[in-house]
């Protein structure tokens, strides 16, 4: 085999569900934002004409401060999910020879246990 090619591929459907999942969850955060970026935009000018308290200007700055922590955590959580789907191929980390397979194609595959042992070339 040679470096970096594919020896064996996860099943990935869960990966990619969640990956989408956590886009939605990025865009309704972005949209968060924004929403909440506006309503402050209101408030300091409703503020600025007397028309509101500063408790109301506070909260609305509350507001965006939650929503920017929100985005964080899903831009965190799709960042997560893309190398998740990264993850479900497995690659030669060197070129060499295929000594062994532990499992059959299809088998079920536990986190850290041993699909393939490689010979270095050379």
């Amino acid at each position: 085999v040679e470096a970096g090619q594919v020896l064996a591929e996860l099943d990935s459907r869960v990966t990619v569900l969640r990956l989408k999942q956590t886009e939605a969850a990025l865009q309704r955060a972005r949209a968060q934002v924004l929403e909440q970026q506006r309503r402050l935009q209101v408030q300091q000018t409703l503020h600025g004409r007397g028309n509101t308290t500063l408790q109301a200007l506070r909260a609305a700055e509350l507001d965006v401060a939650t929503s920017e922590a929100s985005l964080v955590e899903a831009e965190a959580q799709h960042a997560i999910a893309e190398r998740d789907l990264s993850d479900s191929a497995i690659r030669a980390p060197f070129a060499g020879t295929v000594a062994a397979r532990e499992f059959e194609p299809n088998a079920e595959v536990a986190t850290g246990q041993v699909v393939l042992r490689l010979d270095a070339a050379g």
